[in-house]
């Protein structure tokens, strides 16, 4: 008898104590803000991840070319520069143009390229001559071969106004004597191998400088 009374007392000692022992705790896995401290330490993760990224790269738009506002000038002349027909016609043009409606760069200039290639012009092509009216307005045209010249004979008015009559002939007709002229010019009247010096009193009219 009382050995089964120890028994008895030893087998609630041990229910007791398996009762009150804790139970094994799971580990958690690691938190969304560990992984979030971890991705931030790594840019190209954090670029990735971040929602406002979105995976794609933010590309600036190009500038425009910064054009001086100061003098008059509306239209822009955009000239070869090593031209020696060029020169001659810049400098035909700045005495007689008195309201300085004109405004001067050469092709070869930065300002020159970016515009030709706006309008979606090749830049290299330096046996055009171009005009570009009203090109600080928001909506600047483009004039290029025989109906630029045209475009600056009717301008300059005077007896250079007589030579717009010749705007009733077709393109295709006007542009082969232009181009004529064009394919020749070195020979006929010479390649300069600096660029055009202005006088002081029109330096200003030249905005590629």
């Amino acid at each position: 008898m009382p050995n089964r009374l120890a028994r008895s007392l030893r087998s609630r000692e041990k229910v007791s104590w398996q009762a009150k022992a804790p139970a094994p705790q799971k580990r958690k896995p690691l938190s969304t803000k560990v992984g979030q401290t971890l991705s931030s330490v790594n840019p190209a993760a954090a670029a990735k991840k971040s929602p406002s990224a979105g995976g794609t790269a933010i590309t600036a738009r190009p500038m425009a070319p910064q054009i001086p506002a100061e003098s008059a000038g509306r239209h822009l002349i955009l000239y070869d520069a090593v031209c020696g027909l060029c020169h001659r016609l810049v400098r035909l043009v700045l005495p007689r143009d008195r309201p300085a409606v004109f405004h001067f760069a050469s092709l070869q200039s930065g300002l020159g390229q970016s515009l030709v290639r706006q309008f979606g012009r090749d830049p290299d092509r330096l046996d055009t001559f171009y005009v570009v009216s009203d090109y600080r307005s928001a909506s600047p045209a483009l004039l290029c071969r025989a109906r630029a010249a045209l475009f600056v004979a009717k301008s300059l008015g005077g007896p250079w106004r007589a030579l717009a009559v010749l705007g009733v002939l077709p393109d295709g007709l006007l542009n082969a004597a232009y181009d004529l002229v064009a394919r020749h010019r070195y020979c006929l009247f010479g390649r300069r191998e600096s660029c055009l010096m202005p006088p002081a009193e029109y330096q200003r009219r030249f905005i590629d400088r």
